[in-house]
């Protein structure tokens, strides 16, 4: 049987933005394979490789019907509704689905960012400025308070219902960050949550 689809990004290491993909699917019992050769910085400037995904960015995701798709959490999102856990990952209602958008938007812009800003000096991925990691460091902690309150406040094992859901999955992850990829003479590491055209980048 023909795998559900392919996701194309770096083997070099596993990226949060690509475990929480590999996560919906492995809950949903989908086969997602990972594309073996892919080597970053090279297949995702080639015009095959741009004529599927004209931003050049990774990860990026294909069916073998012909559909492409790009964005992580946009892919996650993919995979968490094509499944039997659909209801469960997304949510059963129109606010449970909005709210497992909001948390997964919250991680995304919130979390991610902030987390990546501090932790991208301490790895060499981006250059130290005292100034840039405090501002991000109280927006961090002022993100992990939110979400203990929530927790707490109302009792909750996941951050919609009490199940698990693609909400608790993207910010279960959202920690992780990847050690740098180099593009030209950008290094594309922690804190990097774009890319551009020429190059590509994570998303």
């Amino acid at each position: 049987m023909a795998p559900f689809g392919t996701l194309h990004t770096t083997t070099t290491f596993l990226h949060a933005r690509v475990t929480k993909i590999l996560a919906a699917a492995n809950l949903n019992g989908l086969d997602v394979q990972v594309e073996p050769n892919f080597q970053y910085g090279i297949t995702n400037k080639t015009p095959a490789y741009l004529a599927k995904f004209p931003h050049g960015k990774i990860p990026a995701f294909e069916t073998p019907t012909g559909f492409y798709l790009a964005e992580a959490s946009a892919i996650a999102f993919y995979i968490a509704d094509s499944g039997p856990l659909r209801d469960q990952l997304l949510g059963r209602t129109p606010e449970d689905r909005a709210l497992v958008q909001m948390w997964v938007g919250f991680a995304d812009s919130g979390l991610w960012v902030d987390g990546g800003a501090i932790l991208g000096p301490m790895l060499g991925t981006v250059g130290y400025n005292a100034e840039d990691v405090a501002f991000h460091d109280t927006q961090f902690m002022r993100c992990l308070r939110r979400l203990e309150e929530h927790l707490a406040g109302e009792g909750k094992v996941w951050l919609v219902r009490d199940e698990e859901g693609a909400a608790s999955e993207g910010d279960g992850v959202v920690g992780e960050v990847d050690g740098g990829e180099e593009c030209g003479e950008r290094v594309w590491g922690a804190g990097e949550v774009g890319g551009e055209e020429a190059c590509g980048g994570w998303e």
